[in-house]
């Protein structure tokens, strides 16, 4: 009897082991937008798994940027509005001659673009374009305009949603057959004037520089291989390569949301040393249950 309830235990044991690995499967997916926990379509981790750990350093607070140099910061879909004291921040690091490339839709930079005098404003309506890709008018396709070193080597650009970016010296712009989609049925009406629009534009602030680029869904897992990924990529080195350093600012994006679980996931399985503990304390439950004879 007592060896049939040993069995039976064990047998309750591995069940509750698989049905706790599918608990912690389940809600190690995030499936926020943006996220860098989220391997979906519209998350950003295979982005930073291009980038490495070792390669980019990502930022909690504002103030930390005081102590870097020779140094681009990234902002990916940023949210929320940046106080006073947070741009008191981005101004100094930006007038020690570091660079910020910030990557916004629908205008949720604005309150940091303002403040600091870029002269820069995204707007907060879609842009559309017969030019585009996937016979679908929100994938616009954008092409290098101007003089600026940054789109060297770049052919053409498919975006995903973008908006129109005033002001700057633009770097990148949208064919003469794009609209603002005012109403949002992608159709180009007869109050809807169809020309070309900026997407990507620079300014200078202090010695420093930043760009900006009316689309952070560049990023996200759908687009790494789409078409035109390899002059996004060109885009980008050319843009971070300008200085020696990465950072990306989790102080406002949304590639930092998250649910708790998901980063307590990702940090097991990034660590190795929050493995080897995982392993060690599975091992000593074992030990304990067969000592204590639970099974």
């Amino acid at each position: 009897m007592i060896t049939i309830l040993k069995r039976w235990s064990l047998v309750t044991l591995v069940v509750l082991i698989i049905a706790g690995s599918v608990l912690l499967l389940h809600l190690s997916n995030d499936y926020n937008d943006y996220s860098r926990y989220n391997p979906g379509w519209n998350g950003t981790s295979r982005f930073f798994e291009r980038l490495g750990d070792d390669d980019v350093i990502l930022l909690g607070n504002a103030d930390q940027l005081s102590g870097y140099n020779n140094t681009t910061l990234l902002i990916i879909a940023p949210s929320g509005n940046y106080s006073v004291t947070e741009t008191g921040y981005y101004r100094d690091f930006l007038g020690r001659g570091n660079n910020v490339l910030v990557l916004d839709d629908f205008g949720s930079a604005n309150s940091l673009l303002d403040q600091l005098r870029s002269g820069v404003h995204v707007r907060n309506i879609p842009l559309m374009s017969a030019d585009r890709a996937y016979d679908n008018p929100v994938f616009v396709r954008a092409y290098p305009t101007g003089k600026s070193p940054v789109i060297q080597n770049i052919s053409a650009l498919t975006l995903d949603r973008p908006s129109a970016v005033d002001g700057g010296s633009p770097f990148l712009s949208s064919s003469l057959l794009s609209w603002e989609d005012k109403n949002g049925n992608q159709k180009a009406d007869p109050d809807e004037t169809i020309g070309q629009f900026t997407v990507g534009t620079t300014a200078q602030i202090g010695a420093g520089e930043i760009f900006v680029i009316s689309d952070p869904g560049i990023l996200i897992n759908a687009m790494v291989d789409s078409d035109g990924a390899g002059d996004r990529d060109h885009l980008l080195s050319n843009i971070i390569l300008q200085k020696g350093t990465v950072i990306i600012d989790q102080t406002h994006s949304m590639t930092g949301i998250t649910a708790t679980p998901s980063r307590i996931i990702h940090q097991i399985q990034t660590s190795l040393v929050a493995q080897i503990g995982l392993l060690a304390f599975i091992l000593m439950i074992f030990v304990i249950g067969f000592r204590k004879q639970l099974w």
